[in-house]
């Protein structure tokens, strides 16, 4: 497979995320821990190391300042993170970010989605490919079976699944994809 060219994740990123309330960006990996770098990230410290797109919309920039430069995310520590944060496979990683385009977050809930399950998913797959060849996956979605596996044809966060939220808001769902050199945080909210 070729490497993923900026062009392939601005048109899935924009194709995906164009008027969801997320927060989109990866930065550079410089620790051992990534959470460190996740923290990092979470403040807008870091920029994308390749130089390509970030999304945020929405985000009240106003609410951001040096009292809070990581909002809507809450002041957190490593240690908090990794009791937030677990593990998923990276075709559950792929159907979360699919699934999250959608209110209410149900893939069954997407109008036409049979016919645009293969489009979709090709595009959540494109994104995460930047993160090839070694990777993992992460999610603060917690389903009740200690798996890595979320079945994604009932997934509905606030209803089947147990969330522990990252922002100030009751729910805010996502995924973070870590390889060697690079951190994604490919993060939804909903303000209400």
């Amino acid at each position: 497979m070729p490497p993923l060219r900026r062009e392939a994740w601005d048109s899935a990123a924009l194709h995906l995320y164009e008027d969801i309330y997320s927060l989109i960006t990866v930065g550079r990996r410089q620790h051992i821990d990534w959470h460190h770098d996740l923290l990092a990230i979470m403040t807008r410290t870091v920029e994308d190391p390749r130089g390509w797109s970030t999304l945020e919309w929405d985000i009240d920039t106003d609410e951001r300042n040096k009292e809070n430069p990581a909002f809507p995310f809450l002041s957190h520590t490593v240690e908090k993170l990794t009791t937030k944060l677990h593990e998923i496979y990276p075709d559950s990683a792929s159907e979360l970010l699919v699934a999250m385009t959608f209110e209410g977050y149900e893939i069954a809930n997407i109008p036409t989605f049979a016919e645009r399950k293969p489009g979709l998913l090709t595009e959540a797959r494109t994104l995460i490919s930047r993160f090839e060849p070694d990777f993992t996956c992460y999610t603060n979605l917690s389903d009740s079976q200690p798996t890595k596996h979320l079945e994604s044809s009932r997934l509905v966060p606030h209803m089947n699944y147990g969330c522990m939220p990252l922002t100030e808001y009751t729910e805010d769902y996502g995924v973070v994809v870590v390889s060697d050199t690079e951190v994604g945080l490919f993060w939804f909210f909903n303000p209400i």
